[in-house]
């Protein structure tokens, strides 16, 4: 898990160069960056973690170290075993924040704070502390249901900062929830225009253009509220929404590996199989999700080797060995078994093929 941060780190450095505008250019920072990333594939956390606050003072400038650190940190939450949970939670959401007050479009920064919030329903990118207080005050004007006054702060927060997508998404949901389509839509694109990864945004567009008979309109807007976040249940209830309107089923994808043989089935051999590999670097390959389509591969294999493709019990093996008869296990990895962890290697793929979650989702029918 520990070695997961570095892995993206050099995942956005290196496969995705125009996310990398965050790197400091500061000599002295470099350097314990360099440590840094030098001690954390060594294991040492809280030695990676004090030359990266170094780093960060030498720099503060640049928000390289504070989103480095904060992955660090959201690398050991995967640790069911650590006893701080709360602390370490609230520290990487800290160090995370502080990246973003540096650079908005800091990548890391965004993904782990949708990640360690479990909520992608507020856009990640920040405001200048003048427009985050107006749209504080109409979130507490709309508690209070003083509704106009709401939307007056909200479109106040628009123009102190044109660029924050936040109040826009407010604006939308206000004119959505009175009905108000047309209006509720056009906030919204600009919403999602300025922060294309917020989950939200797409999906209350989709329910926009539904309520509005758009339907073809509402499809590309969950897709995109998909590609976004593919583990968000919320964005799949979309699709599976208009799938069932055009006449079409969208089944489930559960994935649970059975810990133990269970005698006289014949998933037993796949399930070793993916047992045996899993915790390990299968191939030559480090990258999680490049990682994990090894061993759902691996697992394929144990499926055909065995003989006993037609015995199968479990439905999850069923269609992880459909996937990989179609050549398809990477796009069923990202859609199906998405972990924030796998964001580098998702950007890519989805800049490699563009049309690549709807060609899968149309060839199995299949989400979560």
């Amino acid at each position: 898990m520990l070695m997961r941060s570095m892995l993206l780190l050099a995942a956005l450095t290196q496969v995705l160069p125009a996310m990398a505008d965050n790197d400091s250019t500061d000599p002295k920072a470099q350097a314990f960056i360099h440590e840094a990333q030098r001690l954390e594939s060594n294991n040492d956390t809280f030695g990676a973690l004090l030359q990266y606050e170094q780093a960060a003072r030498a720099d503060p400038k640049s928000s390289q170290a504070n989103s480095a650190a904060a992955l660090i940190l959201a690398d050991l939450l995967d640790t069911s075993s650590f006893p701080e949970h709360p602390q370490v939670r609230e520290k990487a959401l800290t160090l995370a924040r502080s990246a973003l007050a540096i650079d908005r479009h800091d990548a890391v920064a965004q993904a782990l704070l949708r990640s360690l919030g479990n909520n992608d329903d507020q856009p990640a990118m920040t405001g200048t502390a003048a427009a985050e207080q107006a749209l504080a005050e109409g979130n507490l004007l709309l508690q209070q249901k003083a509704y106009d006054q709401a939307l007056q702060k909200y479109e106040l927060a628009v123009q102190l900062d044109p660029s924050y997508p936040a109040p826009l998404l407010s604006i939308g949901n206000f004119h959505l929830q009175r009905e108000d389509f047309p209006r509720a839509e056009t906030a919204l694109r600009r919403a999602v225009t300025l922060d294309p990864q917020s989950g939200a945004g797409w999906r209350f567009l989709a329910d926009a253009l539904i309520r509005q008979e758009r339907f073809d309109e509402a499809q590309v807007a969950a897709l995109s509220a998909l590609a976004a976040l593919p583990s968000a249940k919320t964005s799949w209830a979309r699709l599976r929404l208009l799938a069932t309107r055009d006449g079409q089923r969208l089944g489930y994808f559960s994935w649970r590996p059975a810990t133990l043989p269970v005698p006289g089935k014949a998933d037993n051999a796949a399930w070793l199989a993916y047992a045996s590999a899993n915790g390990k670097h299968v191939g030559d390959t480090a990258l999680p999700a490049a990682a994990e389509v090894a061993r759902w591969k691996k697992t394929a294999e144990a499926i055909i080797q065995s003989g006993a493709r037609d015995k199968l019990v479990s439905q999850s093996l069923k269609d992880l060995l459909r996937f990989h008869q179609a050549g398809q296990l990477k796009a069923a990895v990202f859609a199906l078994h998405y972990q924030e962890s796998y964001r580098a290697e998702f950007e890519a793929w989805k800049k490699a093929e563009p049309g690549g979650l709807k060609h899968f989702i149309d060839a199995f029918h299949i989400g979560l």
